[in-house]
């Protein structure tokens, strides 16, 4: 557990594995998250004790996907299986988008229900690099969207890269 402040090495290059022989690796997945502020956290094990749902967090995957494709395919996977899996998910936006390096993928937005009347908000970010599949996925509750947050979230979106 880190303290709020904590510097967390973002390319979690700390962490280090010797799988077993013939063990390749297929896909690698992080997640960051907000910290809950100091005494905000409480039990909520009381009928109608509830907490918000949803701290902001952000999450990387990379996998090996099979060739050929191209990152609409892929994009287009993960949207059936969250049109397929989530209920009452919100009609799913997509657009092209360009990370800081110049490399083209798409963006997805789309809202979900979490619980009660609070909903999760979802930007998520993809590209293909030959066979390796990159995406970045930002979530947080609904009413903690506004210009300035989506901006900040977009920009950490972009940010992916491969290290040169």
């Amino acid at each position: 557990r880190h303290s709020p402040g904590d510097e967390i090495d973002p390319s979690l290059n700390k962490l280090t594995l010797d799988p077993p022989q013939g063990f390749l690796a297929e896909e690698s997945s992080a997640s960051w998250r907000v910290a809950a502020p100091e005494g905000e956290l409480k039990e909520a094990r009381a009928p109608g004790m509830t907490q918000l749902v949803v701290r902001p967090n952000l999450i990387v995957q990379r996998k090996k996907v099979v060739v050929p494709t191209d990152v609409g395919a892929q994009v287009a996977l993960v949207c059936a299986d969250l049109v397929r899996h989530v209920a009452g998910i919100s009609t799913i936006d997509t657009d092209e988008f360009t990370f800081a390096d110049g490399k083209v993928g798409l963006r997805i937005k789309y809202t979900m229900p979490a619980f009660k009347e609070f909903k999760l908000a979802q930007m998520q970010a993809a590209r293909l690099d030959d066979d390796v599949l990159t995406t970045v996925t930002i979530s947080t509750e609904l009413s903690r969207l506004n210009a300035a947050t989506v901006e900040l979230y977009v920009k950490s979106l972009a940010s992916v890269s491969l290290v040169a």
